[in-house]
């Protein structure tokens, strides 16, 4: 869930808030959906390799 929720964000404001120059409004949102969920899982799995 921890991850699920940003990804689900980002694509809804990549969807939302999207831009001409940046292409269509799907990829606009894959990208934007991306970015949240590769923030949260890579911090996620430092905070692990710091706990062993």
């Amino acid at each position: 869930m921890m991850i699920l929720a940003p990804t689900l964000v980002g694509g809804y404001c990549g969807y939302r808030f999207a831009f001409a120059q940046a292409g269509p409004v799907f990829f606009q949102s894959v990208v934007a959906a991306v970015i949240p969920f590769e923030i949260v899982f890579f911090g996620r799995c430092y905070l692990a390799s710091k706990r062993h």
